[in-house]
């Protein structure tokens, strides 16, 4: 196993799991920490969604799909759904599609190579997505073109630098990358919302220490903002919102450790991760 530069590495941008990345993710992918995770995510998938009235939904998309390591739960979970998987790197999905074929399923599975976010897909096809734990990287040549394909609105931008200014103040991070985060967050906020059906439901399964509701004011309103979910004026004017907030769910884990092994802070070595459940608008 090679040692990692994470931060040489995030900076190529969808080519980032074409190579040491993807190997690691695939050592992490499948330890027992993580297995554990995928078949809790799952059942907790179709828990929720069985209550929703959808226990069976037509077409369900993994949003960054990676090596598919969850495919294996969800083709057993939801047999009879269409399953579409998509990710930035060539690698990734045919470590997924080999993955796939070792198990029996009635599932039909779509691998679809994209970088992403990605505007151009299909919209409205979709009743479910799942995002799960999101190691999304973009380069600055692949953020301009996000940019220009998004054309965020002057409310929003204005929203997000008052954000990153804060953010900065908490955390002792430059507010220009927090912005760039937060932009980048709200970009695949809305490449989901383009995909999603109306009133679909987006899955948003992320690391966390501890509940969204023990997360400090800024974690808090940071996050609903980069889920199109913060319900905020601004004067007389409204940020939109594309997503509603309906639920969340934490789980202590062991693949917390993931976040460790990228920052190097030891906060990050307790925790686990949310299932943050999103209705869109």
């Amino acid at each position: 196993m090679h040692s990692i530069d994470f931060d040489k590495e995030f900076v190529k941008g969808s080519a980032a799991f074409e190579g040491f990345l993807a190997d690691w993710w695939l050592e992490k992918s499948n330890d027992p920490a993580h297995r554990r995770a995928y078949l809790n995510i799952s059942s907790k998938m179709h828990q929720i969604l069985s209550e929703c009235g959808i226990s069976s939904p037509k077409t369900i998309v993994d949003y960054a799909c990676g090596n598919g390591a969850i495919l294996r739960s969800l083709v057993t979970r939801f047999p009879k759904t269409d399953i579409i998987a998509i990710d930035g790197s060539k690698k990734m999905l045919s470590l997924a599609n080999s993955s796939l074929q070792q198990v029996e399923h009635e599932s039909s599975i779509e691998f679809l190579h994209s970088p992403l976010p990605n505007f151009t897909l299909p919209e409205k096809t979709a009743d479910v997505v799942l995002f799960l734990f999101p190691n999304i990287t973009i380069s600055s040549k692949e953020r301009r073109l996000v940019r220009k394909q998004l054309n965020t609105d002057p409310l929003t931008l204005k929203a997000a630098r008052f954000l990153a200014k804060w953010n900065e103040v908490e955390s002792d991070f430059a507010a220009d990358e927090c912005l760039d985060d937060i932009l980048d967050s709200r970009a695949i906020t809305s490449n989901i919302h383009q995909i999603l059906k109306k009133g679909g439901l987006w899955f948003h399964v992320e690391y966390t220490n501890a509940p969204r509701h023990q997360w400090d004011e800024v974690d808090q309103i940071t996050t609903l903002f980069e889920e199109s979910a913060w319900p905020v004026s601004i004067g007389s004017d409204e940020i939109r919102c594309e997503f509603q907030l309906i639920k969340s769910l934490y789980f202590r884990s062991s693949v917390m450790l993931d976040v460790y092994e990228q920052s190097g802070d030891p906060e990050d070595r307790n925790g686990g991760y949310v299932i943050s459940v999103l209705q869109a608008l």
